[in-house]
C-alpha cells in the first residue's frame, strides 16, 4: 500500500550556502502501520537520494491525508 507524505528538509550540498532546500510530496511503500521516527525518514530519503544521513535535516515530514 502506498502512503503519501509532505516533506521539507535540507540536504548539506558543499555550496557557499551549504545547503539545498527540497520540499514536496512523497510516495512511500508500506508494510506496517507504525509511524515512522525521524531516523526512519532520513535514512529513507538518504537512501533514495544516494547521500550520507547525516548530510540531511528533516524540517518537516507529515501524511497527506
Amino acid at each position: 500500500m502506498e502512503e503519501k507524505y509532505y516533506t521539507h528538509f535540507l540536504l548539506m550540498d558543499g555550496s557557499v550556502e551549504g545547503y539545498t532546500e527540497f520540499s514536496g510530496v512523497v510516495e512511500v511503500m508500506r508494510y506496517s502501520e507504525t509511524e515512522f521516527e525521524d531516523q526512519d525518514v532520513r535514512r529513507m530519503l538518504a537512501d533514495n537520494l544516494e547521500v550520507e544521513v547525516d548530510d540531511l535535516t528533516v524540517l518537516q515530514w507529515s501524511r497527506v491525508h
